[in-house]
């Protein structure tokens, strides 16, 4: 079975593109001001708005606008929650833990699974969906 990629939304484009975008349009404003430009006036506002673009670019760099595209959050949460379980199996496996310790863990990771496989598609979930998929999935 194949899997379809997911396309990146627009927000994670625009996100990718932008601080690119605006340098090259400072480069191009201060370039071309000192290209173009004779009058030692215009060659100064010329470079002082592409220094300007140049600066927003890294700052949206740096910085992002819009941040935040998850819809599935709840989904996000549990493979969270299942990267720190591996950690602990790999932490109880390490230290020499006894069988049914690692077992515990084990069992968790599957449970684990099983709510994303529940989760999966979903974009809005209760806190108190949330909430009690925690509490029957953290009694290890």
């Amino acid at each position: 079975m194949h899997v379809k990629r997911v396309r990146p939304s627009w927000r994670r484009r625009l996100n990718q593109a932008a601080p690119v975008m605006s340098t090259l349009t400072g480069l191009l404003i201060v370039y071309g001001g000192f290209i173009l430009l004779s009058n030692d006036i215009h060659k100064l506002i010329a470079v002082t708005i592409g220094l300007v673009f140049l600066e927003i670019g890294l700052w949206y760099g740096a910085n992002p606008i819009l941040t935040s595209e998850r819809r599935y959050q709840a989904l996000r949460h549990e493979v969270d929650r299942f990267i720190n379980l591996t950690r602990e199996l790999n932490a109880a496996v390490v230290q020499g833990m006894s069988q049914e310790e690692v077992d515990l863990v084990k069992n968790a990771m599957h449970a684990s699974v099983e709510l994303m496989g529940q989760l999966a598609g979903k974009t809005q979930v209760t806190l108190s969906d949330m909430r009690s998929a925690n509490q029957s999935s953290s009694k290890i």
